[in-house]
């Protein structure tokens, strides 16, 4: 360039531009020669040289000297460039020191860091480590210290393989101590039909529905290994309207042998009058059938497969259960599934079809959920290509999305090992699509940092690091903090589902940060010193290197809230447009209180909508309406008919037991079910205690009808009486009978025998005495256990030969449990016809119980109906057992799954507002502190407050009631709405101006492009979530897509409009005066 074509010019805006100030490089061993500034003429500005040793210039490694400048405008703003000036020739961090001198080095070892942490991840898998304890097939939503939960425990866990004491019954074992093979449900699959408005009971309908059934039941597989047995060893055929036409029946009348079909009415309407199947048939029927002798009608219809076990090469249902369980999801998987599937597909006939069983909505829910994690990748690549995008590099962009998701592994290796947490659940995905966004987020405010100091002039490349490192690690640690806070608040929960969660997503909100801070340098000092030159798509000119290897534009100062950094050296659009227009719009005299208005109205509109917000009484859905699963829960609920559903609750009172023992438990095991305590004191042998239970169960069996009404006990279909199930009822009127009990036409005991209740020893002698073929063996004179040997008598039907119709085993020893006497137990042989087994007698009666049906149906009731009738169930068994003989008195009553559930609704809609207010308590103080001005921190949290209202109100608007999917969302939203207001309060406080709407201009500058950047890379995370087959997934998407958006728009508009009319100035509501006494004070006695 020719001297001719230089000039000296002097740049304008109230800013004289003189010679540059001398400075040293001690990177580069040279110094910046006094210059004046120079332009070409086409206007561009000449870059100052370096002048190195050996004297030969080099450009400075910023390209951004920064000249010194004669400030005319204001003393307010030489102030300012004073303070800022001195900010940035503060000395370097050591850290900062050591990754700009040793960069290699530093991004060698912080890269081995975070590969580490994958590898263990590996090492530990592959040496059988259970590092990702997973659990998808259930959520722990349980209260581990409430007393129905653990009542229900106890009676769900009484028959335990660990209660080793009790005494295994057999019918027909052939001698055999262990079960027989595929006698017990284990599984039920249920298959539905529907014609919504229609009629499924027609010709055709039930010849196609008969096809359907049979190529489930017939299938060979099924028949070979899995099918129910009964009492032959043949499969036992479905559940299935089918039984009233193919002759199931027809020994009650040959009407019930109709294989084509041809009388559907006439059989129907003889099966629904005749009290002995007529229960049975309820179940087949929607809430809309019609029976009659004229008309069969019903718009759903439903059978039931019954899948057996043990298994084949297992001793019993218990013995390695969950190897027998394993085979049995296989083939679910492998058969079961695929033709529920087509069938779901094409349908079925004209029917609509939908199936399911608690093994299919397992191995369903958990593919799924796999299948639904993998959207995480989808997430993943968006991010990665806006970070690209954004930063202009594609070396930190790669980098820093993998330190992303290796801080998951590194949060896992703590949560797992160190802090010995054992549940990785459905809940724990969300924390990759969380961590994403808020990753995201932290790299964007680092290198957006980065890029700003381009525009100022260093010592040195330690001290561009050091000042950026300052401004961004201070910024992303307080939004770390109050993230990491509100999740960590629902570490309290007493669920181990969502406390465990809000552990895991803490630590790796924590784990993330201090990824950024370490990682992230080394990678942009990196690409600054050695690749930034290269020009490419994904690296231009205004990348991430702020400039490192271009020419810097020397910039005016000044102007009247000018910051000292002229609009030509603003190369980043967003930048110019938040430090311009935007700031112009939300600070115009009109547009500033019109901004206010409508926020004002927008939230009380959300407060409105937030009052009516209602509980949801449906049970938790896992998966959408229109999925198989999702129509067969919304059906069963819903469709069919409760005159006679097993489905209602059975409320069982039960003596024996107490609560059961957690003690041993980890408190994070999912799976652990504790150990079964005894009542020792249980006792019926007295003839008080007999009469008691005989009395209580009257008691039940005639209660007025107001109390009928007040417990919801369903009465019989037939008889109108209510359905009560009382062992000692029926165990009365055998014994009343068995003393002139006559087999062979022989009598079986002497005239006048009374084998009646009370049982008692002499009682027990005439029994044992004149069935010496079943009690081979006297008992000791010391035993006193004799109601036991009547009971277990009455349960096998008195062992009457070539008579199993009247054994009672079947239909109350599950609600009977014996234990070994030692040493009076006696282990015999039966040999009565058709009856081989080993018997036990001489035992005690560890647990009894009675059952009541209600006509609830639980899984379509909420908690303010519900738990007033459990306390109502409460009374009155506590007040019946209070009367009743010292042996007696540790009765308890059980609704097994209901009563406990009712309470964790509950208490989730309470901890949902709970955890939002402790989220707001804590975030306040961490916003005070970061911003250092106890007025901004009120304002952020007021920000705060309106995206929770708003993200509350959206339940009622998008139609949904508040159950436990939304509860969980609520809980997370503080967390996820503190980030941006954070970032902006922060940079508010961190201005040197001392006037508001300088302030307001700065904070904009600096960080309005980043959590503008933030929030698009959360919410493009959480559109995949919209994709997830999982309704909490899909769910959680729309709660952050809405979280996300209410917060940047409650922190960009309403929060920017609020401080620049009534933001803190100079140092009102300031706590930097108090952090200077206590300076001073601590100097003092130092200096003393």
């Amino acid at each position: 360039m020719s001297n001719k074509q230089l000039q000296v010019k002097t740049v304008s805006r109230d800013v004289e531009m003189t010679k540059v100030d001398t400075d040293l490089d001690p990177m580069k061993g040279g110094h910046v020669n006094p210059v004046n500034v120079l332009l070409d003429e086409n206007g561009s500005i000449e870059p100052p040289k370096v002048v190195m040793a050996n004297g030969e210039g080099t450009e400075y490694p910023n390209k951004s000297p920064e000249v010194s400048e004669k400030e005319t405008a204001s003393e307010e703003d030489a102030e300012v460039l004073k303070k800022r000036e001195a900010k940035r020739n503060r000395e370097p961090l050591l850290y900062c020191k050591i990754i700009c001198n040793w960069t290699k080095l530093s991004f060698g070892l912080t890269l081995a860091g975070h590969i580490f942490f994958v590898l263990i991840t590996v090492i530990l898998m592959k040496t059988g480590y259970d590092i990702l304890p997973i659990t998808f097939d259930r959520l722990p939503l349980d209260i581990k210290d409430n007393v129905d939960y653990l009542r229900d425990m106890a009676w769900t866990h009484r028959d335990d393989e660990d209660n080793k004491d009790l005494v295994k019954r057999q019918s027909y074992s052939g001698g055999s101590s262990t079960e027989s093979e595929r006698t017990t449900i284990t599984d039920v699959v249920e298959i539905c039909f529907e014609i919504p408005g229609g009629n499924v009971f027609t010709k055709e309908n039930l010849k196609a529905l008969e096809e359907a059934e049979n190529n489930f039941f017939n299938n060979e597989r099924f028949q070979k290994s899995f099918c129910l047995l009964d009492d032959g060893g043949a499969c036992k055929k479905p559940r299935s309207i089918i039984r009233y036409f193919d002759g199931t029946f027809s020994a009650m009348d040959p009407a019930f042998y109709d294989p084509e079909f041809d009388n559907i009415a006439l059989v129907l309407a003889k099966a629904n009058s005749n009290r002995l199947i007529n229960e049975k048939l309820q179940y087949h029927l929607g809430k809309d059938a019609t029976i009659t002798a004229d008309e069969a009608r019903s718009s759903i219809t439903r059978s039931a497969i019954m899948v057996g076990s043990p298994l084949s090469g297992y001793a019993t249902s218990a013995d390695r259960e969950d190897e027998q369980l394993d085979v049995i999801k296989e083939f679910m998987l492998d058969v079961f599934k695929p033709l529920g599937d087509r069938y779901f597909k094409d349908g079925v006939g004209a029917m609509d079809f939908f199936y399911n069983s608690v093994t299919i909505i397992s191995v369903t829910i958990t593919g799924q959920v796999k299948k639904d994690m993998a959207l995480a990748i989808g997430s993943l690549n968006f991010i990665v290509l806006f970070m690209i995008g954004h930063i202009r590099s594609l070396w930190i962009a790669l980098f820093a999305a993998m330190s992303i998701v290796t801080s998951f592994f590194g949060a896992n290796l703590f949560y797992r090992t160190i802090l010995d947490y054992r549940y990785f659940g459905i809940f724990h995905v969300l924390a990759l699509f969380i961590i994403l966004g808020i990753g995201a987020d932290d790299v964007f405010v680092f290198v957006d940092t980065w890029k700003d100091t381009a525009h100022h002039r260093y010592a040195s490349l330690a001290h561009r690091m050091s000042d950026c490192y300052r401004k961004a690690s201070l910024a992303m640690m307080f939004t770390s903090l109050t993230t990491a806070q509100a999740f960590i608040v629902s570490a309290t929960s007493p669920f181990l589902g969502i406390g465990t969660f809000g552990v895991f997503a803490g630590i790796l909100v924590f784990v993330n940060y201090v990824s950024v801070i370490v990682f992230l340098p080394t990678v942009v000092v990196m690409y600054h010193k050695y690749f930034e030159k290269y020009k490419c798509c994904c690296c231009g000119s205004s990348g991430a290197g702020g400039g490192g290897n271009q020419d810097t534009v020397v910039v005016p100062v000044g102007g009247s809230g000018s910051d000292g950094l002229a609009e030509e050296r603003r190369k980043n659009r967003l930048v110019r447009f938040f430090r311009g227009r935007y700031y112009d719009f939300v600070t115009h005299r009109i547009a500033k209180w019109v901004i206010l208005a409508l926020f004002g109205v927008m939230t009380t509109v959300f407060v409105y909508f937030a009052t009516t917000v209602k509980v949801n009484e449906e049970e938790v859905k896992f998966l959408k309406d229109d999925t198989n699963i999702g129509k067969y829960l919304t059906k069963r609920n819903t469709a069919f008919s409760t005159v006679a559903s097993s489905e209602t609750l059975e409320i069982v009172i039960a003596w024996g037991l107490r609560e059961q023992d957690l003690s041993e438990c980890h408190h994070t095991d999912a799976k652990c079910t504790g150990k079964t305590v005894w009542d020792d004191t249980f006792n019926v042998n007295s003839p008080e205690a007999q009469e008691a239970l005989l009395e209580f169960c009257r008691t039940l069996k005639t209660l007025p009808d107001e109390t009928i009404e007040k417990l919801h006990i369903r009465r019989n279909i037939n008889n109108g009486k209510p359905e009560v199930d009382c062992f000692i009822d029926v165990m009365y009127d055998f014994m009343q009978n068995e003393g002139s009990r006559v087999v062979n036409n022989k009598a079986r005991y002497p005239n006048d025998t009374d084998l009646s209740l009370p049982i008692t020893k002499n009682k027990v002698d005439i029994i044992t005495k004149n069935n010496n073929n079943i009690y081979t063996v006297p008992l000791d004179g010391d035993f006193d256990h004799y109601f036991e040997i009547a009971m277990s008598f009455w349960l096998y039907n008195g062992f009457l030969p070539n008579d199993v119709s009247g054994i009672q085993l079947y239909d109350y020893g599950y609600l009977l449990g014996e234990a070994e006497y030692k040493p009076y137990t006696v282990s015999t042989n039966v040999g009565v016809e058709p009856m081989n087994f080993t018997y036990k007698y001489g035992t005690k009666l560890r647990y009894a119980g009675v059952t009541t049906t209600t006509t609830l149906m639980t899984s379509s009731m909420g908690y303010p109906k519900g738990l007033p009738i459990r306390d109502a169930w409460e009374e009155f068994v506590s007040g019946e057992v209070a009367k009743m003989p010292t042996p007696l008195k540790g009765g308890f009553q059980i609704g097994p799954r209901a009563w406990h559930w009712f309470k964790v609704q509950e208490t989730l809609t309470s901890s949902a507002v709970l955890g939002i207010v402790i989220g707001l308590c804590v975030a306040l103080p961490l916003l005070i502190l970061a911003t250092s001005n106890i007025i901004l921190g009120l304002m952020a949290t007021l920000s705060i407050i309106c995206v929770t209202v708003g993200v509350l109100a959206v339940i009622p608007m998008a139609g949904w009631k508040l159950g436990v999917l939304e509860s969980l969302n609520l809980v997370l939203v503080v967390g996820l709405s503190v980030d941006y207001v954070v970032h902006l309060a922060e940079g508010y406080s961190r201005s040197v101006h001392e006037h508001r709407l300088g302030r307001t201009r700065d904070m904009l500058e600096e960080v309005g492009i980043s959590v503008v950047s933030g929030a698009l890379t959360t919410i493009g995370a959480s559109v995949f979530l919209l994709f997830a087959e999982i309704l909490f997934f899909a769910q959680f998407g729309i709660f952050m897509f809405c979280t996300i958006f209410f917060s940047i728009s409650y922190a960009l508009v309403f929060f920017v409009t609020l401080v620049a009319i009534i933001g803190p100035q100079k140092e009102f509501g300031s706590l930097k005066p108090i952090y200077r006494w206590f300076g001073s004070k601590c100097c003092r006695k130092r200096s003393n």
